[in-house]
């Protein structure tokens, strides 16, 4: 990427894409310090939908316990990101009251509209 730019072409913004789960949450702080060592210029995601039962445990808005323990990660991630320069875009407060589903049974908004490359190949 940066010798295209250098030889005058567009510069393209690489990103980290997340899906926030109770695995990963606490890590994001981390991954924004890491994208800023890496040249990435954006850490994005989206909290996970649970489409099946069996991963309603993972995710973030599931209840209030949840929804505090992500609250708490957030200004962390922020102030990472403020000092590295690093685009955080999806960390914000959760409100309390918002501890559910927010589209129950709904598709994938993100499918035939982006490209993702997976971590191995």
């Amino acid at each position: 990427r940066d010798a295209l730019v250098a030889a005058g072409r567009p510069r393209c913004r690489l990103t980290f894409q997340l899906t926030f789960l109770e695995e990963n949450y606490a890590e994001i702080p981390r991954i924004v310090e890491l994208a800023a060592r890496l040249g990435i210029d954006r850490v994005k995601g989206h909290h996970l939908w649970g489409h099946w039962p069996e991963m309603d445990k993972r995710a973030m808005k599931r209840d209030a316990a949840a929804v505090a323990r992500w609250n708490s990660m957030v200004p962390e991630a922020q102030a990472v990101a403020a000092e590295t320069g690093v685009l955080l875009e999806g960390v914000s407060q959760i409100p309390a009251d918002a501890a559910h589903d927010l589209a129950p049974g709904a598709p994938c908004p993100f499918l035939g509209k982006e490209a993702w490359v997976s971590a191995e190949g």
